[in-house]
C-alpha cells in the first residue's frame, strides 16, 4: 500500500502504514487514527462540495453512508488504494 485516496486528495501515505496487506473480501476496513480523520473529513468535505446526495448514517461513527431518497452515487468521491 502506497497511499489512500478520497478523489484527488492523498488521505493516507506508505510511511503512515509500514508492511499492509489489503484483503478486498473483508467488510471493514482500519486505519491509523490519522488516516481515519482525514479520509471521514475528505470525504465530508467533497460531499458537501459536490453535492454527492450521500450523508453520514446517524450513530455509526460516520462508517456508513446512505444515498439520500431517488439519488444515484455519481458525485460521491472514490476512494482509492
Amino acid at each position: 500500500l502506497t497511499e489512500i485516496r478520497c478523489g484527488a486528495q492523498v488521505v493516507g501515505a506508505e510511511s503512515d502504514f509500514g508492511t499492509t496487506i489489503l484483503d478486498t473480501g473483508t467488510t471493514f476496513s482500519y486505519f491509523p487514527h490519522q488516516t481515519y480523520y482525514t479520509l471521514i473529513t475528505a470525504l465530508k468535505t467533497q460531499c458537501v462540495g459536490t453535492n454527492c446526495g450521500a450523508s453520514p448514517v446517524p450513530h455509526t461513527y460516520q462508517t456508513c453512508w446512505k444515498l439520500l431518497k431517488g439519488r444515484k452515487p455519481r458525485q460521491f468521491p472514490n476512494i482509492t488504494v
